[in-house]
């Protein structure tokens, strides 16, 4: 399907090398670059690779032609652009509703977009001096994942440790 086909890409596109990209842009079946899943992953494997100048206003305009232009439209996409982009003020709120709504878009979908927005909420709010809600963000991951297994145990250690750090 196309939205899988386009992240194939933006995957291929992230790791910078230009004929790994092709290749899968062939294999692909050549999207063209003007569908919305291709743009969208297009602008992510920028902002990825260090390329972030006007990343943000890009999106937006992809989203408004594609008329996605809901809270719940293209979340990740948006979160990671605007914290790729140095926007965490921006970034903050979009991973706030991801982390409300329990994953991507307005279906509610438990998945990994939800532990991301998660797991991100707490160094986010650290970067805007917001001491108080980074405690709480990391309070929530020790929370989840206390009863977790080894992976999720040295997640929540490194979550006690900056609640330590910011003295919470």
């Amino acid at each position: 399907s196309t939205p899988f086909k386009a992240v194939a890409i933006f995957l291929a596109a992230a790791t910078g090398d230009e004929d790994l990209t092709i290749t899968v842009r062939e294999r692909a079946g050549a999207i063209p670059d003007d569908d919305p899943w291709t743009s969208r992953m297009n602008v992510l494997a920028r902002a990825s690779l260090g390329d972030t100048v006007g990343t943000i206003s890009e999106m937006d305009a992809i989203r408004e032609e594609a008329g996605c232009l809901g809270e719940y439209c293209w979340l990740l996409e948006r979160a990671i652009v605007a914290e790729l982009s140095g926007d965490a003020a921006r970034s903050i709120p979009i991973h706030e509703v991801r982390a409300r709504t329990g994953g991507e878009g307005a279906w509610g979908m438990i998945g990994t977009t939800d532990v991301h927005a998660t797991l991100r909420l707490g160094p986010l709010y650290e970067q805007v001096g917001d001491t108080a809600n980074a405690i709480a963000a990391y309070r929530e991951i020790i929370s989840l994942w206390e009863n977790g297994d080894a992976t999720a145990q040295a997640v929540v250690l490194r979550a006690r440790e900056r609640v330590q750090a910011l003295g919470g």
